[in-house]
C-alpha cells in the first residue's frame, strides 16, 4: 500500500524545489522509518521460524497441531496472493511493484505451507516413535538355531545325558550334567550354546508336531521326559528369574520400588513380562496348504513383534545376563493346551500366546469334526491361570474351563487374514500389556488383592511374581506386615516370611538364595 501511494505522489509532485513545513518534515522522517519495515518483517519471520522449530523439537504432540496451523496459514496466504496477482493482471494499472509483491507473497505462502508440511511429517513420526519405539528399532536377531532334529531317545531316570554341551570352550565334548574335569568349574545351564536349542524359532516348523512326539491324553504326567537341552533351557529360565528376584528384594527398598511397573491388563505390579508362543493341536492331522501358510505368517509376525518389544523394554528392563533366550519369546512345541501351559510354567513365564486352527464361522455352531479353516489367538495369563483375551472374538459365549473361560472348539470364529490378525493382536498388546508407571489407584487395589493371595495356595511357577508383588505392597506400606509375612511363608516356608519382611539386606539375601536354589 505504501508503494502504491509513493508512485501516485510521484506522478502528482510539482516541478521545482519544494519547501517542507515542519509537520511535513515529521511525516517524511516517519517515512524513513517505514523503509526499514522489510528488515523488521524479516526479523519477525526468522523469530517465528525459530519458535516453530523449537516447539516442534521439544513438544512433538503440541507441534502436530501447530504444524497443521502453519500449513493452513500458508494455504490461505497463497490463495490471497494468487487473487491479488490476478486482480493486478486484469483490473489494476500495470505497476511492476504490484506484480513483484504478489509473486513474493506466493513464494512466501508456498514456503510457509512447505515448512508446515515438514513439521507435520516430523511431529507425527516423532509421536509415533515415542509411543511405539519398536517400529523404528533395528530387526532383533534371535539366538541362532539349527534345524529341528529328532529328540534324543529317552533314558532311564537317574542316568546322565550324552549330548555335547558346547563345541568349544570349557566343558567341550563333556556330557550335560557330568562332573567337571580337573581345573574346570561346573557348567551353568545358562551357559549352554544357543545353537543346540531344539526349540528355537523356526517358522518352517512352527505349528507342526515334533518328530516322534507323542500325544499325551488327559492330564500331563508328573515328570515329563525332556530332551537334555530343553530341560537345561527351562532350568536356566527359572534361575534367571530367581536371581533377579534375589537382587531386587535383597537390595535397597527405594530402588526396588522404582523398578516395579504396572501391568494394565493383569491389574498388578510387576518387574517385567516374559512371553511364550505355541500352537494348540489336539492331533497331528495335516492342515490345508493355505491355512498352513497363514499359520507361518501369523507365527512369524507374533514372535518378531513381541521380540522387538522385549528388546525395546516395553515389557520391562530385563538384565542382559545369562542365556539370551531367557529374554526372548519362548517358542514352544505344538501340543494340547495343558501341555503348552505346563511348558510355560516350567520356564516361569508370565504370558502365553496360544494359536489354534479352528473352524471358520458361518454364523452358527458347526460340528467339532469340521476341518479347521481359520486361526484364533488366546492370550493366557500363566501366573493367574486365566484367559485374558481372544482374537478374533468367537461368535458365541465363552465356556467355563479349568484354566479360565475358553471359547469351545464347536464355536467357530470369523476368518481374518494372518497379517491383519497379528496387527490386531499386537495393537491390543501395545494398548493393554505395555508396562506403565504404577497408578495411585493401587492404594485401593492392594488390600483386596492381598486377601485374594492369602486365601489361595501359590503355585511354584508363580512364586517369583507373587513375591515381587507382595514386597511392593509392603515397601509402599499399603498392607500390614503380618499379611505380607503370611504370604511369604506359603512360598518360602514357615518361619521365613518374618525374616524376609523385617530382616536386613543380608538376612533377606540368605533367605532368597535358599529359595532360588530350589527353583
Amino acid at each position: 500500500m505504501l508503494d502504491v501511494l509513493e508512485e501516485e505522489l510521484q506522478h502528482q509532485a510539482p516541478a521545482g524545489p519544494v519547501v517542507l513545513e515542519p509537520q511535513a518534515a515529521y511525516i517524511r522522517s516517519r517515512g524513513k522509518l517505514r523503509l526499514e519495515t522489510r528488515l523488521a518483517l524479516a526479523i519477525a519471520a526468522m523469530g517465528a521460524l525459530a519458535f516453530f522449530v523449537l516447539m516442534v523439537a521439544l513438544f512433538p504432540r503440541f507441534g502436530v497441531g501447530l504444524s497443521w496451523l502453519v500449513v493452513a496459514a500458508g494455504l490461505v496466504a497463497l490463495f490471497a496472493a494468487v487473487c491479488w496477482f490476478l486482480y493486478n493482471a486484469f483490473f489494476a494499472p500495470p505497476y511492476r511493484k504490484r506484480f513483484a509483491g504478489a509473486m513474493l507473497g506466493m513464494l512466501g505462502a508456498v514456503a510457509c505451507a512447505g515448512i508446515g508440511a515438514a513439521g507435520v511429517w516430523y511431529t507425527t513420526r516423532e509421536v509415533d516413535r515415542r509411543d511405539h519405539p519398536w517400529k523404528y528399532a533395528p530387526q532383533v536377531a534371535r539366538a541362532p538355531s539349527t534345524p529341528p532334529q529328532a529328540a534324543a531317545p529317552s533314558q532311564p531316570a537317574g542316568t546322565k545325558s550324552t549330548s555335547p554341551a558346547s563345541p568349544s570352550g570349557p566343558g567341550a565334548g563333556a556330557p550335560v550334567g557330568a562332573p567337571p574335569a580337573a581345573g574346570q568349574t561346573k557348567q551353568s545351564p545358562a551357559d549352554l550354546p544357543p545353537a543346540e536349542d531344539l526349540v528355537s524359532f523356526n517358522p518352517a516348523e512352527f505349528g507342526k508336531p515334533a518328530a516322534g512326539a507323542k500325544v499325551i491324553q488327559g492330564a500331563p504326567p508328573a515328570d515329563i521326559e525332556l530332551n537334555p537341552i530343553e530341560a537345561a533351557l527351562e532350568e536356566a529360565s527359572r534361575m534367571y528369574l530367581a536371581q533377579i528376584v534375589v537382587e531386587l528384594m535383597a537390595g535397597d527398598d527405594a530402588a526396588f520400588r522404582d523398578q516395579m511397573q504396572w501391568f494394565p491388563l493383569g491389574n498388578r505390579p510387576v518387574f517385567g513380562l516374559r512371553w511364550a508362543c505355541g500352537v494348540e493341536r489336539a492331533d497331528a492331522s495335516p492342515l490345508s496348504e493355505s491355512l498352513e501358510k497363514e499359520l507361518k505368517t501369523l507365527s512369524l509376525a507374533l514372535v518378531t513383534g513381541l521380540d522387538q518389544r522385549l528388546a525395546n523394554r516395553v515389557f520391562g528392563a530385563w538384565p542382559e545376563t545369562g542365556d539370551p533366550r531367557c529374554r526372548q519369546v519362548a517358542v514352544l512345541r505344538t501340543g494340547r493346551r495343558h501341555e503348552l501351559i505346563a511348558a510355560a510354567k516350567r520356564r516361569a513365564l508370565d504370558l502365553l500366546v496360544v494359536v489354534q486352527p479352528v473352524p471358520e464361522a458361518a454364523g452358527t455352531q458347526v460340528p467339532q469334526t469340521a476341518p479347521p479353516q481359520a486361526l484364533r489367538i488366546d492370550l493366557f495369563d500363566v501366573i493367574e491361570e486365566r484367559v485374558l483375551a481372544t482374537f478374533p472374538a468367537p461368535l458365541g459365549p465363552a465356556m467355563p474351563g479349568p484354566m479360565g473361560p475358553v471359547p469351545p472348539p464347536s464355536l467357530a470364529v470369523p476368518k481374518v487374514p494372518a497379517a491383519e490378525l497379528a496387527e490386531q493382536f499386537l495393537k491390543f498388546v501395545d494398548d493393554r500389556c505395555a508396562l506403565q508407571s504404577v497408578p495411585w489407584a493401587i492404594v485401593d487395589r492392594a488390600k483386596p488383592r492381598m486377601t485374594q493371595l492369602a486365601s489361595r495356595v501359590v503355585s511354584p511357577h508363580a512364586g517369583a511374581a507373587v513375591l515381587l508383588e507382595v514386597r511392593y505392597y509392603q515397601v509402599r506400606q499399603l498392607v500390614p506386615n503380618d499379611q505380607a509375612i503370611a504370604v511369604y511363608d506359603t512360598i518360602l516356608g514357615a518361619g521365613k516370611g518374618a525374616k524376609l519382611a523385617l530382616g536386613g539386606p543380608a538376612e533377606r539375601r540368605e533367605i532368597l538364595q535358599a529359595w532360588a536354589q530350589g527353583q
